[in-house]
């Protein structure tokens, strides 16, 4: 994700409504999905992964930049409680 709002998908920009359509298809393979500095999408991409979490066979991994952004993602309002776990990077 870039400061500018595109997304860089194999050597191509993408704007943030044809990148959800894409992981919408791509969460239901058997797969492995990163997202790197996932923190500068839009608020409503994590609602599409809560909304999403019972039919994804892919593994996701959401890459972010601080410890604040794990933390936000563990707040008892996060769309995602329960479905991610952080792992710190060495």
């Amino acid at each position: 994700m870039t400061r500018g709002g595109l997304i860089l998908e194999h050597e191509e920009h993408i704007p943030y409504p044809v990148f959800e359509e894409r992981i919408k298809d791509l969460l239901l393979r058997d797969i492995t999905i990163v997202v790197d500095e996932f923190q500068r999408l839009p608020e409503r991409f994590l609602d599409l992964l809560h909304y999403h979490s019972t039919d994804s066979r892919a593994k996701l991994i959401l890459v972010g930049s601080s410890f604040s952004v794990a933390r936000k993602l563990m707040e008892r309002r996060s769309p995602l409680l329960g479905i991610v776990r952080p792992v710190k990077a060495v």
